[in-house]
């Protein structure tokens, strides 16, 4: 095959000489790119035939179906088979003789249910979304591997093109997503070796460049680029390990007074009395929005009571009918109880309780 190459390598430029030199008919022209077609088709043939031999005989000694091994061959009707592919071709209508043996025994398909995850599929692919459909696709092949019985006629050129298609949106999101892969990529090394910029700036693009990064998922990953921008992370958080660990002791400070907060307002509203001053009760939530606004960043979100006071609130001519009830000066209660999560998380829940106990006071 290598002496054929040579050679028609040679008479492809002799081809090309003459065509530069004298000029070609239209009709010549046109009888050479058919052939050049041909050659290549035997030629791709012969080295598909190449990387799959291996995986060929392998299945012919143990048996197995050579069926599909024979479909990514693809090899063309008017090329002479050679003595491995007449055999895989010769297993293959055998195993495909068992095969229609077996499905006449085996139970049909649920037509409707069948139906019903193809449609399924063709819509996540009419939108783009990869992801969901690859899961589907992935579950309908499980069930075909499972299922003893082939798909029914009607559904098999469906599945064959869903699935086509679905490897069409992979190459294309692997396309889309390479540049901005390497783009990201390059911008995490670039910050990494950006001492200029300010702790807090790097350490914002940073988080900001993780977060896109991830967005990509899947798509044109690999292992060396994955392992690039890693080592460049981790380069990023050693340097600013030491503002790192002080933005997070500013965050359990701010968390610490958000649950003193929170407990203030618990205390005033565990201690209910009759005859309570809507105005009162309004400045106090006022002053507790802008006391929880005014504190910075806490580890975990803790919901403000602020939107569900305002939204509850009277209106100033509905007060004046409503009964006044009074609560004993809060006292804020102070101490560590357990993790930080724990205690982000306590946080919001108070907020929450507090927030619909004061509104509920002024309703």
């Amino acid at each position: 095959m290598d002496a054929l190459a040579s050679r028609w390598q040679l008479q492809s430029e002799r081809w090309q000489s003459v065509s530069d030199d004298y000029g070609v008919s239209d009709a010549y022209a046109a009888r050479h790119a058919e052939l050049e077609r041909r050659v290549q088709t035997l030629w791709q043939a012969w080295e598909r035939l190449t990387q799959l031999a291996p995986e060929l005989r392998q299945a012919l000694d143990q048996g197995d179906d050579t069926a599909p091994l024979l479909a990514r061959l693809d090899w063309p009707q008017a090329l002479p088979p050679t003595a491995l592919i007449a055999a895989a071709r010769r297993q293959a209508a055998v195993a495909g003789e068992t095969r229609a043996t077996r499905d006449s025994d085996a139970p049909a398909w649920d037509d409707q249910a069948l139906g019903a995850q193809l449609d399924q599929l063709e819509a996540e692919l009419d939108s783009g979304r990869y992801r969901p459909a690859a899961q589907i696709q992935r579950q309908l092949r499980q069930q075909l591997d499972a299922h003893q019985a082939a798909l029914p006629a009607a559904f098999e050129q469906r599945w064959k093109q869903l699935t086509a298609r679905l490897a069409e949106l992979r190459d294309w999101r692997g396309f889309v997503a390479a540049p901005k892969r390497e783009e990201l990529l390059t911008a995490i090394e670039t910050l990494a070796e950006a001492r200029e910029q300010s702790d807090a700036e790097r350490h914002r693009r940073h988080q900001q460049l993780i977060r896109e990064w991830r967005q990509l998922g899947d798509a044109a990953a690999s292992r060396e680029l994955a392992q690039r921008f890693r080592a460049a992370s981790d380069a990023l958080h050693t340097q600013l390990a030491a503002w790192e660990s002080e933005l997070a002791n500013r965050e359990r400070d701010n968390l610490e007074r958000r649950e003193a907060l929170c407990e203030q307002l618990e205390t005033l509203l565990d201690n209910p009395a009759e005859d309570a001053d809507p105005d009162a009760l309004r400045r106090i939530r006022d002053a507790a929005q802008e006391q929880w606004t005014s504190t910075g960043r806490c580890p975990s979100a803790a919901l403000p009571p602020g939107p569900a006071l305002r939204a509850a609130a009277p209106a100033p001519a509905d007060a004046d009918r409503r009964p006044r009830r009074r609560y004993r000066q809060p006292q804020a209660r102070t101490g560590g109880r357990g993790s930080a999560s724990r205690r982000a998380r306590g946080a919001g829940a108070a907020a929450r309780r507090s927030g619909q106990a004061v509104a509920a006071a002024l309703a």
